[in-house]
C-alpha cells in the first residue's frame, strides 16, 4: 500500500450510485420530511434558482480517462441498474480506445494466467475459468450473476479488436488456493481477508500504475475509499460525481 501511495497517480473515484441519485434530485424539486413548529422567521426560498442538470454518466466517465489514469466505481454489489450500466459501458465502441485494463474485486489472483489466456481468446474450459471468480475469499463473488456475464463479454469484445486495443482483466483478490484449505486452521485467523486491500494495491501498482496503463476498477466502494483515507498528495484528488 505504501508503494501505491508513493506513486501518487491521478486517481478519480466515480460513485455511480451517487451519480444516479443526483440525477434524480436534479429532475425533482427538493422534499422535506421535517415538521416545523412555532413561528417561522426565515426568508422565502428563491424561486429563480436553477436545479442542477446532471450530465450523461457514460460520456462523463469515458471523458474522465482523458485526464485520469484510474477510475473506480462499484459493481456486482446488489445494484442491478449499476451492473447493467457497467456492461453497457464496456460494450461502448469507444471504451477500448480509452481503457487498457479492467481490475476486479471478484477475481482470485492465483488464476491470473488462466484469466489472461481466456480473455485473450484461448480455448479454456468454462469450469476452469469460473474458478477465477468463484474461488475467491468472498462468497458473494461466486453467487454473482454479473461476473457470469462480464468475463465472457470482455472475451467476445477482444475478439473484435486489434492487438493494441485488446482489454486485459486483472484479478485483485488474494491468491487463495481452496484445494489446500482442509480445516479452519488452514484458512487461518483472517490473514486472507486482512490482505485484500494489500493485494489490490499490489496488483494495481505492478500491472497498472508502473506501466502507466488506463484502468477501470470495479470494487466495493469501501475498498476505493480506503485508499482515500490512507493516501496523500495527488492521491487525494478524488472526484465524487
Amino acid at each position: 500500500m505504501k508503494e501505491l501511495v508513493n506513486r501518487a497517480p491521478l486517481f478519480v473515484l466515480l460513485s455511480l450510485t451517487m451519480l444516479f441519485s443526483l440525477a434524480g434530485l436534479g429532475q425533482e424539486p427538493a422534499k422535506s420530511m421535517v415538521t416545523l413548529q412555532g413561528p417561522m422567521d426565515m426568508p422565502a426560498p428563491n424561486p429563480k434558482g436553477v436545479n442542477p442538470k446532471p450530465g450523461d454518466a457514460e460520456r462523463t466517465l469515458l471523458a474522465a480517462f482523458d485526464k485520469y489514469e484510474v477510475i473506480g466505481m462499484s459493481a456486482a454489489h446488489g445494484n442491478k441498474d449499476l451492473d447493467d450500466f457497467v456492461l453497457h459501458l464496456i460494450r461502448n465502441p469507444a471504451f477500448p480506445s480509452k481503457v487498457n485494463v479492467i481490475a476486479v474485486e471478484c477475481g482470485n489472483s492465483l488464476y491470473q494466467r488462466t484469466l489472461d489466456r481466456y480473455i485473450a481468446g484461448d480455448d479454456i474450459p468454462l469450469p476452469e475459468v469460473r474458478k477465477v471468480w468463484r474461488n475467491t475469499t468472498q462468497t458473494m463473488c461466486g453467487l454473482s450473476g454479473f461476473y457470469e456475464v462480464f468475463f465472457p463479454l470482455v472475451r467476445r469484445i477482444n475478439q473484435t479488436l486489434p492487438p493494441e486495443n485488446k482489454l486485459r482483466v486483472l484479478a485483485c483478490d488474494p491468491p487463495i488456493d481452496w484445494s489446500k484449505i482442509k480445516s479452519p486452521a488452514d484458512y487461518g485467523r483472517g490473514q486472507y481477508l486482512m490482505r485484500r486491500d494489500v493485494s489490490i494495491a499490489s496488483v494495481m501498482e505492478k500491472e497498472v500504475l508502473s506501466k502507466h496503463r488506463k484502468a477501470l476498477m470495479l470494487f466495493g466502494t469501501a475498498h476505493l475509499f480506503t485508499w482515500e483515507t490512507q493516501a496523500s498528495g495527488s492521491m487525494r484528488k478524488i472526484i465524487r460525481a
